[in-house]
């Protein structure tokens, strides 16, 4: 029998309230084992709910069961890499940021390349191809930020004095 399904044996046994704990502390308690047991079902103060969540992840069924669903859940390098590549396949011209009021109706559209340009990031550092900050000159520096934000002079000064003072103290 292999760990993979030894985990789902173990999985199986548990209880309802156990299993409601495990798919809690994953979900919306976000790892927080009080909160996933108040969640679940289990009754007292936080004190009491605290030991209670501590004690359900020391058992090796729970603990089972939380690593099979976060396993499960997880995606892996090449899915990651094929989202971030298809993010920065994107047109430029398709990122747009929209900001809507609360009857739903746009009060603003604009061009918005940060996602873009960070999966451009991501997929150039998995690479390699990008050189160290430190090792641009700070006419490169600027030539990249007046591309990303031209209308924002005194934000691109304060930005390079930054990148500068970070130099100065490596």
């Amino acid at each position: 029998m292999t760990a993979r399904e030894r985990q789902r044996t173990m999985a199986d046994d548990l209880t309802l309230k156990q299993k409601l704990f495990a798919e809690s502390y994953i979900g919306p308690a976000a790892g927080n084992a009080t909160k996933a047991a108040r969640l679940a079902g289990y009754q007292g103060d936080a004190t009491t709910l605290q030991s209670t969540g501590s004690a359900l992840l020391k058992k090796p069924a729970i603990a089972a069961r939380v690593e099979q669903r976060i396993q499960e859940a997880m995606m892996s390098a090449d899915e990651c890499m094929a989202e971030i590549s298809a993010i920065a396949r994107q047109p430029l011209c398709d990122t747009v940021k929209v900001k809507r009021n609360g009857r739903d109706e746009v009060i603003d559209a604009h061009l918005d390349p940060m996602a873009k340009l960070r999966a451009l990031e991501l997929v150039g550092n998995y690479h390699g191809i990008f050189k160290n900050r430190s090792d641009l000159p700070a006419e490169e520096v600027v030539r990249v930020l007046e591309y990303i934000n031209p209308n924002k002079p005194m934000q691109l000064e304060a930005t390079i004095t930054r990148e500068e003072e970070k130099a100065k103290d490596r």
